[in-house]
């Protein structure tokens, strides 16, 4: 069964005007914002940390165009509004402190400045002059400014990557006196405004106008009068009108263009999936290969529209949400009735993560009506400072210390593995009978 596209649309009409020729040359253009996705994949990313460009060479020249690079990186991504952007002094600090960046950052912007190349020659040119009436020779100053810079995305998380992008670009000056030639620097900066200008085009969605141009057709008298009259329908804006009067001519001449209209007008409404089904209805009918291209752009484009709506729009779940959702609901579904929860955290490794983890997966519990043992209760606290001190902790140790702090059911917590491949684990036991009665498994579910 065919996808319902989302009538939240992201596109919209916003221009629409008309040449009408009386000749063969008729025809009416619309005009249409439309959102893009990005170069990068960004779905997900809310909270960006823009670092320092970074240069292997330490040249006043290249610290300038470093720097350059990185203000407007941060002033043109800020200007697209679609992220929050993070200090990276922040960044800086916890990375020094060797703790969690996921809690401040979704993800991590970091370039370098790859090449600075200056060069400098001339060159003997003809130039005809006039008072002599005579040819010369003349010498040209050029200065040439190569600049390659890349920048990736990365994962706070675990510093994969998401993306990269690399520019290379040259700008050049020419003149009659060395000395007029502009500096080196004006030319990079200039490089560097322009080249960063869609920046943000790499990493936010952004709109585009397009043009989508309906077809005419003069074959017949009525026919091109019939066309003409849709025409005017489109013009004054009337696009269920105007698209019900070409399906009506398809029906009385069974011609392309007014069924590339039609579907064509479901789209400028926001209808892909409406024009996909004409231009196949209408290909099933004729074999007309022209609508096997409609389709196939249509299809692609409401592909990119739903994957906008999906990732890029509303609030965003992160992996760590996921993970969270899928444990809880696994702890429910595995609990006994009436119990009395004591969730310990047996984290070796990655504290901060493992106990930002625990006490979002202790508010989830209780916002379920799941009753947690005190955690302030002085006897809990002994109980998980005597677990920490034996180590290696079986069983026995934890239902008899369960027991104590008046638990029914422990839920072991613990954050195992690193990178790309840490994730959640989580063990539930049984304290009446004394037996695990849930451990989450190793899949790529309950990584976080």
């Amino acid at each position: 069964m065919r996808r319902i596209f989302c009538k939240n649309i992201i596109f919209s009409v916003v221009v629409i005007y008309a040449i009408l020729c009386m000749g063969a040359c008729a025809s009416m253009h619309v005009n249409m914002t439309v959102q893009r996705p990005p170069a990068i994949n960004t779905a997900g990313v809310r909270r960006l940390a823009i670092m320092p460009f970074t240069s292997s060479q330490n040249s006043a020249l290249h610290r300038e165009v470093a720097a350059s690079l990185t203000n407007t990186a941060v002033s043109r991504i800020a200007a697209s509004g679609h992220f929050s952007l993070v200090d990276s002094n922040v960044i800086e600090r916890l990375k020094g402190r060797n703790e969690s960046l996921e809690d401040y950052a979704d993800a991590l912007m970091v370039g370098e400045l790859i090449a600075l190349n200056v060069r400098d020659s001339s060159r003997q040119v003809p130039r005809y002059n006039i008072a002599t009436r005579s040819t010369v020779l003349v010498t040209v100053y050029d200065r040439e400014v190569e600049l390659i810079y890349s920048y990736s995305l990365l994962r706070a998380r675990d510093s994969s990557v998401i993306g990269v992008v690399t520019r290379s670009t040259v700008n050049r000056d020419s003149r009659d006196q060395r000395g007029s030639l502009r500096s080196a620097s004006s030319l990079a900066q200039e490089i560097v405004a322009n080249r960063m200008e869609n920046i943000a085009q790499d990493l936010a969605p952004y709109t585009v106008t397009e043009r989508r141009t309906l077809m005419d057709d003069r074959s017949e008298r009525n026919l091109r009068t019939s066309m003409s009259n849709a025409f005017a329908l489109v013009k004054n804006g009337n696009y269920r009108g105007a698209l019900n009067m070409y399906l009506q001519i398809y029906d009385a001449y069974g011609n392309f263009p007014s069924i590339y209209n039609a579907a064509l007008l479901h789209e400028i409404m926001g209808e892909p999936d409406a024009a996909i089904e004409l231009f196949e209805w209408y290909y099933s009918e004729s074999g007309n290969p022209r609508a096997l291209g409609e389709i196939a752009r249509l299809e692609s484009f409401a592909a990119e529209q739903e994957t906008l709506l999906a990732g890029y729009t509303g609030d965003v779940q992160t992996q760590r949400d996921r993970v969270l959702e899928l444990a809880v609901n696994e702890i429910i579904s595995s609990l006994p009735p009436d119990a009395r929860v004591w969730l310990y955290n047996n984290t070796k490794t990655e504290f901060s993560l493992a106990n930002g983890v625990a006490l979002d997966l202790s508010a989830a519990l209780m916002r379920s009506g799941i009753i947690l043992v005190d955690r302030d209760t002085a006897r809990l606290r002994a109980a998980e400072m005597e677990l920490q001190m034996l180590g290696n902790v079986r069983d026995e140790d934890m239902i008899s210390l369960g027991n104590n702090v008046g638990a029914s059911v422990i839920i072991e917590l613990s954050i195992e593995g690193a990178g790309s491949l840490r994730r959640l684990q989580l063990r539930m036991i049984d304290i009446e009978r004394g037996i695990p009665i849930m451990t989450s498994d190793t899949n790529e579910r309950w990584q976080i």
